[in-house]
């Protein structure tokens, strides 16, 4: 897959194993911190969508008792309606780093990584294979 034929001594080797493996760690590194990612973001959006269901509950109640209610008692129905669209709304954001769309990004991320990874993997075992293969 590589042209490591073009390394004529073990020494010509030698930069090219080192520049692999430091991929190697990097590519580690960043799958381990996504997939973290991935799995954080995928608890937070299962007690997101709980909370997004009550919310819609709230609202409708809310909506429909405003017109009944009078004086203080609606004063205090259209603030806690407004907290409600607004944490609601928050909570639809794709701006914000959660949600389903955010979990998506981070799987697509991590199969990224994940392919770089195992390529990284290949040309160090290639370029290893042709070192051990030189002569002295």
């Amino acid at each position: 897959m590589f042209s490591v034929n073009l390394f004529l001594t073990k020494a010509d080797c030698l930069p090219a194993l080192a520049y692999g493996n430091e991929q190697v760690t990097q590519l580690t590194l960043k799958q381990a911190t996504l997939a973290y990612q991935r799995n954080r973001n995928s608890s937070l959006t299962t007690k997101e969508q709980s909370e997004l269901a009550g919310l819609d509950n709230k609202i409708t109640f809310l909506t429909t008792q405003i017109a009944t209610l009078t004086g203080a008692d609606k004063s205090q129905a259209v603030t806690d309606l407004r907290r409600a669209t607004d944490r609601r709304d928050e909570l639809r954001d794709p701006n914000v780093g959660t949600g389903p769309l955010s979990v998506l990004k981070r799987e697509l991320e991590l199969a990224y990584a994940t392919d770089q990874l195992a390529k990284a993997n290949t040309f160090v075992a290639e370029v290893q294979a042709h070192h051990d293969g030189l002569a002295a």
